[in-house]
Order: C-alpha cells, then structure tokens, then sequence
C-alpha cells in the first residue's frame, strides 16, 4: 500500500502555500502561467539536448525508480541525465513531471545514496509540488527582466510574493525529505545525504561524525530562536533561495524519523482517517498517533485541485451571468467531490444510504420492470435527479464491497482493477493524427448504425467493445452524485467507471482542462469498465466489461461561449480523430459512438453529426473498424437521434 502524501506533508508546506495563495495577485499570476505555460518545451530540450535513462540507458539509474514510486503511489516519471559539475537534481513539468540529475550529481554522490535522492523528487511529486515549483522556477528566474518583459503575468510578480514564493519553495522541501525518509526507511541516508551537499567528499580520508553534524544544526537552531537580530540575518541570507539550510533538512529528517507519526506509517498501522472516524487508529490497540488531521488521499488531492481551480479563476470571474442557476448545480457537484473521492479510497457509504439492492432482495423481485407505452420517459421524470443520486450512493457502495445482491444471492464483480486508467496528452493525440491511418489493418466492411440504446446497451452487443464518454471536462462524472440525468453520469451510475474518473492518473486531466476555455485533447482510456445496471438503473443477473474513452467536448454554454466557431469546430474535429486513432492503437474494432457535446453543451446534432460524417467516411476512419454504432437514447423524434438517423442514412 502506498504512502499517503497528506499523512506526511510538513506543517510549514501547507502554511507556506496558503500565505502564498492569500497574496493579492496571486491568483492573476497562477492563471497567467496556466496560459502561456507548455511543457512541449521540457520535452524537446530534454529530448534534445540530455540523456533519457530507460531499461536499455544506463539501466541501474532507471532501476531505481519503480519501487520508489510504488511506494508512493506515482507513475514512474521519465528520467534525464544532464551535463553539469554541479550536484544537483530537480522535478518539473505538471501533467507529466519528470526528473533530471545532474552529472555531478552521481559522481558527487555514492550510488547507494542517488535512490534517496531520487525518493525525494518524488516526493515532489506524490506532494503535488511540481506545478508551483515549476512556475516559481521559471518566474522567480527572471523576475527582473524576462518576467516583466516577456510573460505577461511578470508584473505581478512583487516583493511579497517573490519572498513567499521562495519560502514556500524552501518549506516544500522538507515534505520532499520525508518522502525520502519513508522509502528508505530510515532517516540515515537522507541525513548522509545532506552532509555530502554541505562539503563532504568520500574521497576524504575519514567518515563524518553524523552525531556532531546534528549537534551543530540544533545549536544554529536554538541561536535563531531566542535572538531577533540573527532571525533578521537568517531572513536576509535565505530571502532568494529556493532551499532550506542543509544541517536543518538534516536534522528535521532525523526528528520526524523518531515521530509516532512516521513509524506508524513505516510499520503499516496508520490508517487514513475517513469521515466520522477517529483519524490514525492503530491496528492494534486503538491508540491515535499524532497526525491526528489526516484526510483520505483522494479527498486531500481534490482538494488541492478545487483550490487551486478556485484560486486561478478569481481573475476571470465576469458580471451577473456567472451567478446564473447552472452554477448551482456546478456548485453542487463540486460539494459532492469529497464524498466521491471517500469512495475511491476504500471508504464506506454513508450510514443513511438505502440499499437499492436489499430493498429490491426483500420483494424478491428483482428484475428488469416492464416499461409501459403510455409511462412517463425517462428524460421528463420531475423525480429523476432523487432517484439517481439514490442509485449513485448504491453504486459506490457496490464499487466499494465488490458484489451486490440479485435476487437474493450475492453476486461478485469479476476481480479486475476498476481504477486503472491510461492517459493519452495533447502531443500524443497530435502525432497519432499526423501519422495517419496508412498503418492500421483495414477491414472488409464497416457497419455503421443509429439506435434508440443507451451506450452500454449498445455495447453489450459485440465483443470487446469502445464506449465514448461525453464528459465533464472538470469533474469527474460531472453531476453524476446528485443524479443530473447526461450520458456521463448515467455510464458512472451503471458501472465502476467513477473509479477510473477519480483516479490519481485521471487527476491530472481535470486539473490542466480547468485553465481552458476549450478544455484540452487529453483523454482517457479506462479498459476495465464492469457494467452492472441497465439503463433504468436495474441490477444486471450478469456484469460484463467494456473500454470507456472519456473526453470532452467544448462547452459552448459556458468555458466556450466567446471562442471563435472555427476554433470550435477544429477542436472537434481534431478530438474526434484523437479519439478514433487510439480505438485503432489499441486495436478496438467496435466503437460506441454518439451525440457528443449535444445536449448540456449546446452543440447542433446537425453539425457534429457531419463531423463524425466527414471523418468517417470522407477521411476513410471507418475503414479501420467492423462496426460503428451511434447509441443516441431517447425516443425517435427527438432532434439528436434525427440528426444523426438522417446523416448516416445518406451516407
């Protein structure tokens, strides 16, 4: 089991960061970054100009790196070695964070001690530190002349906020050391590690004595602290540095070694604390340790996102429109989110939650109701958003416990990872489409059809099937906790794919797609989706699998209401070339298609319909797949599933 970043995080980190947040301007500078920040240009200096380490450069140096991020619950990063005397190591990026050392670095350092080096980048990164640390890297950089001259955001940038900028940089790094104390285990490797950056050298004749170089921090310690003019100094000497003094990273990593808190998290006793229990229980014995303000990993991360989201868009925020009565329920979802990611990390569902299941076990009865010609449908039920934030609450329990009843006998899910996801990047999706579908296997023939189904209906007529998820480009599952009635949250309430959308990987989109009015290419592919419901919300006699592809369409109601039609049109365009290259990557031959961005998002059926038209036929797409099926629900007059019937009847 991973360590949990919030279990560990130092005091001063989250302090520094919310002083830093509470700066006048602040926001302004975060979104002025967002807007010109790409991290195409890490990309192509790394690619270009350092060594990536892999399994088959310099293996011994990526081999390191896997158990490191197993332990902290990361995908493991790319690597760079970089030509430079100087020892040193660094994170960057956001979506995709990598790490570079220098060559210094490894001749500097023995090689027992570069995983520990390693472990705290890391931690960076299982902190969530690599986009602020990023933007103060390249801002506090040139804040006297490129800031002010070149970024837009530069002058912003004033006294106050470069000293909080770099004390919360210089605070962010004990978070990291303890990262690095957790993976190895023990506090002597990080505190070695800082003796060889303070002058140490293994060519010296004898060892350092660890117990005088703690003894030194301790007595600078207690010097700043009882007098006010060496506090002054301390201040004047630290004001533009990015790093905390070395003899006191040292001794910090030395005293949070013996803590409570740190043993327990070593010795696998602490427990994230979830909602209405005592945080930090041990296993034995019920006692409490001192992290006694733990909340569930997933609730922590979200957090953090929605703050930041919250933060960034202070700036943008308009006139009267913005307070209109489709923010109430924006606003409503984004209350939901800590309960969604209770469920995500393992926590149980509320006391007061009626089983959907045990009330359909005691009638006895529990099979698919007959649905009557003359009952009112679905989409004009006045009851619909109670009634599907009921079956949602059902659905993360039955996520949670991995079975539900049907008909009175327990019925388990198949054992797979529902929360396992792979996250394709704007980059990736635009060298897919200049590639080409030349390389793909053709088919014989492609049928291409419009139905009445919902899209998991659709799919359980062929094998291995693709599902398109039209989604919320900034929460996961969009309304899908307080029972809104779209395609997105209707797949979240009749599967597991709300584990996948509130993954750790799936994170990252969400995150990037709140700073565009557009949202973004990324998309997701989550390919073991367990289907449990049908489309009234019904428990299924047998679950089956699907691949679910989630990506959103512009909001042209909202984010998008003042973007140019050709930019809008081009974005989706491009998305839905980016969303057939990877069914044909993965080698999906039957896709599950519809009226995306058609309902919610105020796009014309009769446009995108043509969209799909063009590409699949004119551009020759569907010549990749046996079957393309546009699973449209709703009744046969309604405008969405016309449009389509019509396009592809004459196609």
């Amino acid at each position: 089991m991973a360590f949990d970043s919030r279990a560990y995080v130092h005091d001063a980190d989250k302090a520094a960061l919310n002083a830093l947040k509470a700066i006048p301007g602040f926001q302004q500078l975060v979104k002025g970054f967002m807007k010109i920040f790409s991290e195409r240009q890490y990309r192509i200096v790394n690619l270009s100009s350092n060594i990536r380490i892999s399994e088959n450069q310099f293996p011994k140096y990526y081999e390191m790196l896997p158990p490191i991020c197993e332990k902290l619950g990361i995908d493991v990063p790319d690597l760079y070695l970089c030509l430079n005397d100087n020892p040193n190591a660094y994170t960057a990026g956001d979506e995709k964070p990598f790490i570079v050392m220098t060559s210094g670095l490894i001749n500097k350092l023995p090689e027992d001690l570069l995983p520990t080096v390693l472990a705290h980048e890391c931690g960076h990164i299982a902190c969530h530190h690599q986009l602020y640390s990023t933007m103060g890297r390249i801002v506090l950089s040139g804040a006297s002349t490129a800031a002010n001259a070149f970024l837009p955001m530069g002058g912003l940038l004033t006294v106050p906020m470069q000293v909080a900028f770099y004390y919360w940089m210089r605070c962010s790094e004990f978070s990291a050391d303890r990262a690095a104390v957790l993976c190895d285990g023990t506090a002597d490797k990080m505190s070695t590690t800082c003796m060889y950056f303070a002058g140490y050298d293994s060519r010296f004749p004898i060892e350092p004595n660890k117990e005088e170089f703690m003894k030194q921090a301790q007595e600078y310690r207690e010097i700043v602290k009882n007098n006010g003019w060496d506090k002054t100094l301390e201040f004047m000497y630290m004001a533009n540095s990015s790093h905390p003094l070395t003899a006191l990273r040292a001794l910090e990593c030395e005293e949070w070694a013996q803590t409570e808190l740190c043993r327990g998290l070593l010795e696998g006793r602490v427990i994230v604390r979830r909602k209405g229990e005592a945080a930090n229980e041990e296993k034995s014995g019920g006692k409490q340790t001192n992290g006694a303000d733990l909340k569930t990993a997933a609730e922590a991360q979200a957090e953090v996102f929605r703050e930041m989201s919250r933060n960034a868009s202070v700036a943008d925020t308009d006139a009267a429109d913005e307070k209109s009565s489709d923010d109430e329920t924006k606003s409503a979802a984004s209350e939901n989110a800590a309960e969604a990611a209770e469920i995500s990390s393992g926590a149980a569902a509320p006391a007061e939650t009626k089983s959907i299941a045990a009330k359909s076990d005691t009638s006895a009865d529990n099979v698919k109701p007959e649905v009557k010609k003359d009952s009112i449908p679905w989409y004009k039920d006045t009851k619909l958003t109670a009634k599907n934030a009921e079956i949602a609450k059902e659905t993360q329990k039955i996520c949670k416990e991995r079975e539900y009843q049907y008909i009175g006998k327990p019925l388990k899910l198949p054992e797979r990872d529902f929360s396992t996801g792979e996250l394709f990047a704007p980059e990736d999706g635009a060298y897919f489409v200049q590639k080409g579908i030349a390389e793909y296997q053709k088919e014989m023939s492609c049928k291409i059809e419009v139905t009445t189904e919902d899209s998991y209906q659709a799919a359980h007529r062929y094998s291995n099937p693709f599902v398109m998820n039209f989604a919320n480009a900034v929460h996961p599952g969009g309304g899908f906790l307080i029972g809104a009635p779209a395609q997105e949250e209707s797949l979240c309430r009749n599967s597991t794919l709300y584990m996948s959308l509130t993954s750790r990987t799936a994170s990252l989109m969400y995150r990037f797609n709140k700073f565009k009015p557009l949202a973004s290419d990324y998309m997701l592919l989550s390919p073991e989706v367990c289907v449990f419901r049908d489309a009234h919300g019904n428990l299924l006699e047998e679950p089956y699998m699907v691949s679910v592809l989630t990506t959103p369409a512009p909001n042209r109601k909202k984010e998008a209401a003042n973007v140019a039609a050709e930019a809008i049109d081009e974005t989706m365009k491009r998305r839905i070339r980016i969303m057939l290259h990877i069914a044909m990557k993965k080698g999906y031959k039957n896709l599950i298609l519809g009226a995306w961005g058609c309902g919610a998002f105020g796009h014309d059926p009769a446009v995108v319909s043509e969209y799909f038209r063009s590409i699949l036929i004119d551009e020759g797409y569907q010549e990749c797949f046996k079957n393309i099926c546009f699973a449209v629900y709703g009744p046969e007059d309604s405008a969405n599933y016309t449009a389509f019937r019509d396009r592809f009847s004459k196609a």
